[in-house]
């Protein structure tokens, strides 16, 4: 048997009614890519490390690879209990083994998916920091199913999605749920060898029922060596 964490979940979410369970967002997706072929790769954990932990927090790195083996993932994880929220605290780092192009960087590259929950209800709005710095609420696509891109600003970006709308489970009524936000506090981009950190934004796209994040970036090769690093909440 190895080591016991804390469950902190108890501090941070109701439970569904007359059951043991959490109430949920959804799924959370991190390094998911389409390759030059159209084809999607998603990556397999190699490694999980607990580096530390005791009653109130706990510090993981969790280490995975690309299922075509040209991109390595680590992500360091620390959580604590909170009472308003399952807050954790990511690094996220990105090592690409091997070049990789894409023609459309933004569309085929996601750090972070995340989705509604069908079983208790959808998200009917979407919080961002804009290019300009400036803080946004726009309506979600979830009744009008297509594509709708922001570009975030470079002073913490951050989104979130909110405001869920009841469904209409067997009694008519909506049980709660988790509000999601993902913040940015710092990032660094190495592309070809070369630092673009100033000059390229993140991006997130829409598509009414889930949210991924990206760069803002199109048609670009990151080669053996280059790095992405995040920072986040």
């Amino acid at each position: 048997a190895g080591p016991s964490l804390s469950d902190h979940r108890a501090m941070s979410a109701p439970f569904y009614p007359n059951q043991p369970q959490h109430t949920s967002g959804g799924a959370h997706v991190f390094l998911h890519f389409t390759n030059e072929e159209g084809e999607s790769v998603l990556s397999h954990t190699n490694q999980a490390t607990i580096d530390s932990h005791g009653p109130t927090y706990a510090d993981l790195t969790l280490g995975y690879v690309s299922d075509d083996n040209r991109i390595e993932a680590t992500y360091t994880h620390m959580e604590m209990p909170q009472t308003d929220e399952n807050r954790a605290y990511y690094e996220f780092s990105y090592t690409f083994l091997e070049d990789v192009s894409f023609t459309n960087f933004v569309e085929q590259f996601k750090f972070y998916r995340c989705t509604d929950n069908d079983s208790t209800g959808w998200y009917q709005r979407i919080g961002y920091l804009d290019e300009n710095n400036n803080h946004q609420v726009a309506n979600s696509l979830h009744q009008n199913p297509g594509r709708q891109k922001f570009v975030l600003g470079d002073n913490c970006p951050y989104f979130t999605f909110f405001d869920m709308a009841e469904c209409s489970p067997s009694d008519g009524l909506h049980y709660g749920y988790v509000n999601i936000a993902f913040l940015i506090y710092n990032y660094e981009i190495i592309q070809d060898g070369n630092n673009i950190t100033e000059s390229t934004n993140f991006a997130i796209t829409n598509y009414g029922d889930f949210i991924q994040l990206s760069l803002n970036l199109e048609e670009v090769k990151f080669k053996a060596g280059d790095t992405i690093k995040i920072n986040a909440i």
